[in-house]
């Protein structure tokens, strides 16, 4: 078996000249096309929220805004928005129940 087959795609593409940073943007892109492709079928105009850890990363904020041409705003600490959403709807239904 040669020794290529054990390589990580990354790997492979470094020993090929390429530098890691486009590796590293190349990955980026594959996301926000995907992300992308999802958020225009809910909705194609308007602010984008952009919560989470990746948000966190401001090049696919950056990436996330140029292939969707909107504002993306990222919350002071976008990685406790999901859990402030879920308390929030915890405590609407428990005072629903009541």
């Amino acid at each position: 078996m040669p020794a290529a087959q054990h390589l990580r795609p990354d790997q492979v593409l470094v020993a090929k000249g390429q530098s890691r940073r486009e590796i590293a943007r190349g990955l980026h892109a594959s996301v926000i096309r995907r992300a992308a492709g999802m958020i225009n079928r809910v909705s194609s105009q308007g602010a984008i929220v952009f919560t989470g850890g990746v948000a966190k990363n401001p090049c696919m904020a950056a990436l996330l805004a140029q292939r969707l041409g909107r504002e993306i705003l990222v919350p002071d600490d976008p990685q406790s928005v999901g859990a402030l959403g879920a308390a929030l709807l915890a405590g609407h239904d428990s005072m629903s129940a009541a």
